[in-house]
């Protein structure tokens, strides 16, 4: 499926919609965009979502509806269940530049009425049946590293308000049943000097 081209410096290209149908009283259809499943050992194909290349590259909105009583609707980024490998990894990389800062990727949790939503950031619990002591997956927040300027900062800073208390900023270790509780490490990096 591809639309039609255009030529000429005010020309535009056609556009393509995939839409699903209206339903006045249910449900409406959906729209599914879906690879193959592969035989055997083969691999599945991909699906590429792209812009493309101009002085000023498009966007790409992923949007769920609005909602008039109900709650709105989620976006979902799940990658697939391995049974002998590790599972699929879910990377957000901002753009980079040779000339300018590189994008910024910010995670905005909703505005409400009666509260505001929450970012959480939680890694993967080890589930192992058998008793290997294996740990839970790592949560790293780092700084941008540099070859000539400062290193990138790492800010946590508890949230204002206007008439209430100001956030708090809490740290702690994880508990144990049976062996001792976490430590809380804050320490500054080494400082080295280049020979001349």
């Amino acid at each position: 499926m591809r639309s039609g081209s255009a030529y000429g410096s005010e020309s535009v290209g056609g556009t393509i919609f995939l839409q699903s149908g209206r339903s006045d009283s249910s449900a409406s259809g959906g729209v599914v965009i879906d690879s193959h499943e592969a035989l055997s050992s083969g691999q599945s194909g991909d699906i590429s979502i792209a812009t493309g290349d101009a002085k000023h590259s498009g966007s790409i909105h992923l949007q769920t509806g609005l909602s008039s009583q109900e709650k709105a609707g989620s976006i979902v980024l799940n990658t697939g269940l391995s049974e002998t490998s590790p599972g699929g990894a879910v990377s957000l990389l901002s753009g980079s530049s040779s000339s300018n800062p590189g994008g910024d990727i910010n995670l905005l949790g909703g505005n409400g009425g009666s509260g505001g939503g929450s970012i959480d950031l939680i890694a993967g619990s080890d589930s192992s049946a058998i008793d290997d002591k294996k740990s839970g997956g790592e949560v790293s927040i780092t700084g941008g590293n540099s070859e000539n300027g400062d290193g990138g900062l790492v800010n946590i800073i508890g949230g204002s308000s206007e008439s209430g208390n100001g956030g708090n900023v809490a740290l702690s270790s994880g508990y144990s049943n049976s062996f001792s509780s976490g430590s809380v490490q804050i320490s500054s990096g080494k400082e080295f000097h280049r020979p001349l």
